[in-house]
């Protein structure tokens, strides 16, 4: 998976860095195989893209490449399984008050504020239980307000020294 997000990080600093800077930090794992359709994983990506642009830094009007956006991994022990972690951060906008991951996923929610139907949300969410996963959203800190975090089964976890979730700090 470390090579298929690298090289979607490039293609979008081709295409689309004049909205806001996306980095990918690795965490320092070699190779990690995870069972998922990368057509499928792009999409999801795409659907975390462009939540943030819609509510990060659009409502802001300040669309530009010092927004910042980052990618990180870690290899974790969650209840017993091993899995990969997949944050996905920025320094956008915070979510409102409140907000949960149940407002995040509800299928057809509208937002009155935003004008969108919150089916990217639920989209997303339909992905990553298909393929055994968990989907978080965690506010971390001052300068990441926003993350989420999607949790996929790792198939090569002997390899991996597992953190334990209970002890991950999700920066």
């Amino acid at each position: 998976i470390i090579p298929y997000l690298q090289s979607y990080c490039e293609m979008w600093k081709i295409y689309y860095s004049e909205c806001f800077n996306l980095t990918f930090y690795d965490g320092g794992i070699n190779s990690c195989f995870v069972s998922v359709d990368s057509r499928i994983l792009k999409f999801a990506l795409d659907v975390l893209h462009s939540n943030v642009y819609r509510h990060g830094f659009k409502k802001r009007r300040n669309i530009n490449n010092r927004n910042q956006m980052e990618f990180s991994l870690a290899t974790v022990n969650y209840y017993g399984t091993p899995y990969l972690s997949i944050s996905a951060k920025n320094n956008g906008d915070p979510m409102p008050t409140k907000f949960t991951i149940e407002d995040f996923v509800t299928r057809g929610r509208f937002s009155l504020d935003s004008g969108h139907t919150g089916l990217g949300g639920n989209h997303l969410y339909e992905i990553v239980k298909k393929h055994k996963g968990y989907l978080r959203i965690k506010s971390s800190s001052k300068e990441w307000p926003v993350a989420f975090e999607i949790l996929l089964p790792i198939d090569n976890s002997e390899k991996f020294e597992l953190i334990d979730y209970d002890n991950y700090l999700f920066i």
